[in-house]
């Protein structure tokens, strides 16, 4: 996927995202395999063990014709550089938020140069580098939820109204 050369408004990912999620769970059912989106996930129901390949068949079917319809999933698009950057300053300030909560990182931040490259590695695939990506919060999952409620992670919204915060 193509990464952004400019930011690109993302304060109602949300919604986007949830009209999208709406639409895949609509063209599931249309096809056989009855689905709703609550909000969280898609649940399908209906439908036995005996045909997992032909709902994973359907699942990627619809996917494929709701990108082509809606455009991709909001959290699929990739982070253009300055955005990348916004991320990177919003990472850091969640750091200081969970050590002031008890969660501190236990890694300092790579450069801001470092932390698009590896984003940028991300993108392409590069397994390596998704294990190398870089975020103050806990690994463990529950001590993540906990430190998420207090220091919430920062993504698209909060990157569009930092951009234009800062913006000239």
């Amino acid at each position: 996927m193509a990464i952004p050369e400019a930011p690109i408004d993302r304060s109602n990912e949300a919604e986007m995202a949830r009209q999208w999620w709406t639409a895949k769970a609509s063209c599931l059912t249309e096809n056989g395999f009855p689905a709703h989106y609550d909000g969280e996930g898609i649940t399908i129901t209906g439908g036995g063990s005996d045909q997992r390949e032909a709902r994973r068949a359907q699942s990627a079917a619809c996917h494929e014709a709701i990108t082509e319809r809606l455009g991709p999933l909001p959290t699929e698009i990739p982070y253009s550089a300055d955005e990348l950057r916004a991320q990177h300053a919003l990472l850091v300030e969640s750091a200081d938020c969970l050590r002031q909560r008890g969660y501190p990182p236990s890694t300092e931040p790579p450069s801001v140069d470092a932390f698009i490259a590896n984003e940028y590695l991300v993108y392409a695939g590069n397994e390596q580098a998704l294990d190398d990506r870089w975020s103050p919060y806990p690994e463990d999952p529950s001590a993540y939820l906990r430190a998420e409620v207090a220091c919430p992670y920062p993504m698209g919204p909060e990157i569009t109204a930092w951009l234009a915060d800062k913006s000239p």
